[in-house]
């Protein structure tokens, strides 16, 4: 074998040896197929990513759309709700309205109808009886039918009938007025005194219930005061015992003061009141029965008297 000369080793030597180009990696999907075929799917990679990403963006979507939809049903069977509450108010209102224009139809035809009867009682004062009689006859106006009052005000459906009847029992009958007498009183009031105690602040009422009907043995119930700065002023009411009112009256008859009677007792009503005791000029006692039935109701002008303090002993 030969040998190579010295400066053939360093020329040999001095040529660079090219590397291999580095080549990037890819994943192959194969199918075989029995008989040996083969079919590949390159960059399955890639494309098994690609497949992951959308379906994860469908299925995030699938899921907005689904709390989407929940929210905007809800919020519709909320609106069906109310849509349905506020046909009910409005159904309830146009009865109410419908039997508030046939109450005023009815109190226009009563007026006017009173009228004529003071007319006829003016000209019998005046005339003879006999002819007086035939004048009443011919002036008298027939009781108002309240059913064809109704068709003038506005035609009404079959279910609305059985209101209206309830409308025309409540109405009075006016052809012929009469004042019943009234119940005598059964209790009063006496010896009022409303007193400023100078102690703590204390507001003192004092009064004495008097049974006046000897044909009942002793009365039983309950008892309230209310002191007034002004009588239209119910903000400004200061309730003994402490209740709400309704319609100016006491709400819980049985918070009352109690009482049982058989000819007089002393009533003492006493509450902490912390402000100007002088500002209240009147006074309405009420007195209830046992079941609550209103036996009495009575105002008073009024006026806070300073109580006289003890003398101290020594």
């Amino acid at each position: 074998m030969k040998r190579l000369s010295g400066n053939r080793v360093k020329e040999l030597n001095g040529i660079a040896v090219p590397k291999p180009k580095k080549r990037a990696s890819h994943w192959t999907l194969l199918f075989v197929e029995d008989r040996g075929k083969v079919i590949s799917v390159k960059r399955f990679k890639g494309l098994a990513i690609t497949l992951t990403f959308t379906v994860f963006i469908v299925f995030a979507l699938a899921v907005g759309l689904y709390f989407m939809y929940n929210s905007k049903a809800e919020e519709n069977r909320i609106l069906i709700k109310a849509l349905g509450v506020s046909r009910q108010k409005v159904k309830t209102m146009q009865d109410e309205k419908e039997l508030l224009m046939v109450r005023m139809v009815l109190a226009e035809s009563k007026i006017k109808a009173g009228r004529i009867e003071t007319e006829e009682k003016t000209i019998e004062k005046k005339t003879d009886r006999s002819k007086d009689k035939n004048a009443s006859a011919a002036i008298k106006p027939p009781v108002p039918d309240i059913k064809k009052v109704v068709e003038t005000v506005k035609e009404i459906p079959a279910e609305k009938e059985v209101l209206i009847a309830a409308v025309q029992e409540d109405e009075p009958d006016i052809s012929e007025p009469s004042m019943p007498d009234a119940e005598p009183p059964i209790v009063r009031i006496e010896e009022l005194i409303v007193l400023d105690t100078l102690e703590n602040d204390n507001l003192k009422v004092t009064f004495k219930l008097r049974k006046i009907d000897q044909n009942t043995e002793t009365i039983s119930g309950h008892a309230f005061v209310i002191l007034k700065h002004d009588r239209d002023d119910r903000k400004q009411w200061f309730t003994i015992p402490s209740v709400s009112l309704v319609s100016g009256k006491p709400s819980q008859i049985r918070r009352g003061q109690y009482f049982s009677i058989s000819r007089f007792k002393t009533m003492k009503f006493q509450h902490k009141y912390s402000g100007d005791l002088n500002r209240f000029q009147y006074m309405t006692i009420f007195i209830y029965t046992a079941d609550e039935k209103l036996l009495l109701e009575s105002e008073f002008h009024i006026r806070v008297q300073k109580e006289n303090p003890e003398p101290k002993e020594g």
